[in-house]
């Protein structure tokens, strides 16, 4: 019934995703399909540099720790064919994750909940990407 060839997860590096990324990459190749992962380093514009502390911008900072991060949460998973890791920019994370979507023609996206207060579900990430995907949405119950 449901054959997805492209699938799409996305994380927060910070979130424990270790069971859920074993579980996908076995997943995939059973069903024949590719497992992309990703997380969103989203920009923020930069006033300048970090007065004389860095030669580098602070949003360049935050996506080198980022890209740290996501690596080493990817590290197990990185060797297999049917995986690929990347980590991406965007304006938000939303719209980072629907265009990626859009591109690699994903069948399928998979995202961790998260517990939020009133303020949090109005703008969640996952509730504006359930409602805006090209594709069908999993959204994973956090435990």
């Amino acid at each position: 019934m449901f054959e997805y060839q492209n699938i799409i997860y996305a994380i927060d590096v910070n979130d424990d995703v270790a069971k859920v990324l074993d579980h996908l990459v076995d997943y995939a190749k059973a069903k024949k399909a590719n497992l992309y992962v990703i997380s969103v380093h989203k920009t923020v514009f930069d006033y300048g540099y970090g007065a004389g502390i860095s030669e580098k911008t602070p949003n360049q900072l935050i996506k080198d720790r980022l890209t740290q991060k996501f690596t080493e949460v990817t590290a197990d998973i990185a060797k297999h064919d049917h995986v690929i890791c990347k980590v991406i920019d965007a304006d938000s994370v939303a719209d980072g994750i629907i265009e990626y979507i859009e591109k690699q023609n994903i069948d399928l996206l998979i995202l961790n909940g998260h517990h939020h207060g009133v303020f949090g579900r109005m703008g969640s990430v996952a509730s504006k990407i359930s409602n805006n995907a090209p594709c069908d949405v999993v959204i994973l119950k956090n435990a």
